[in-house]
């Protein structure tokens, strides 16, 4: 890295501090990380699960699926 590189991940690691300590004084912001706990424990939030393939993947299952029609040519 170069020195415009280092003062850039300097500021950027100071700004989030920053306001990380905000956070963390904020009142309504720690009311919210309350509420947001207690939806979770009660199994109202949840993480969203996505059933989409990883990019890796999707040209290979394609791959397959073509030879899987071409190989069954019942149409």
């Amino acid at each position: 890295m170069n020195t415009d590189e280092n003062k850039l991940v300097d500021k950027l690691t100071t700004l989030i501090k920053e306001k990380n300590q905000s956070f963390q004084s904020d009142k309504t912001f720690a009311e919210f990380e309350e509420y947001h706990e207690e939806m979770r424990n009660l199994g109202i939030s949840k993480k969203q699960d996505y059933n989409i393939s990883p990019i890796d993947t999707i040209g290979r299952r394609f791959y397959y699926d073509m030879q899987h029609v071409n190989n069954n040519p019942s149409w």
